[in-house]
């Protein structure tokens, strides 16, 4: 019987671990870093519906469990630039760089962005956030000056009557 205790465990259903190897095995197994020869158009078009199916599969109730293991898709990526462009082969913070101006100048291009990166948690995000409060600030102080003039225009008029 019930008796006021809570006789269940914290549980959170989520991909199990056995889960989360298989995708990282996949992932391991399209090689990515290797394909330098396509553009980066190309192979998101083959691995979207896998990520899509994934992210829609596991992460039906706790989504934020799989963001180590689709977050290992980023680092190939970093790979793939570093292979692909002879500027960023000995540049890994270069090729960060270039990756977060990819990520911010296409982000819907691979499906797991908007998990991983999304959200408000994107590099950038906290000045945009800051910008739209000051811009909220200032549009409440001239909404404020409107009613004043407004209220001194009105009491002014029932003055002269």
């Amino acid at each position: 019987m019930w008796q006021g205790r809570i006789h269940a465990r914290g549980f959170m259903p989520a991909a199990s671990p056995k889960a989360l190897n298989a995708i990282s095995r996949t992932i391991r197994r399209w090689t990515l870093h290797h394909h330098s020869d396509k553009s980066c158009r190309n192979w998101p078009r083959c691995n979207n519906p896998y990520i899509q199916g994934w992210i829609t599969y596991y992460g039906n109730f706790y989504r934020t469990q799989l963001r180590p293991t689709l977050k290992r898709i980023d680092i190939y990526v970093m790979r793939w630039a570093r292979r692909k462009f002879k500027r960023l082969r000995h540049q890994t913070k270069g090729a960060r760089d270039w990756f977060d101006r990819l990520r911010r100048a296409n982000p819907t291009l691979l499906a797991h962005w908007q998990l991983c990166h999304g959200n408000g948690r994107t590099s950038g995000a906290v000045r945009i956030h800051v910008r739209f409060r000051e811009r909220l600030e200032v549009k409440a102080l001239r909404a404020t000056r409107q009613k004043l003039q407004l209220r001194k225009v009105r009491f002014w008029r029932k003055a002269d009557i």
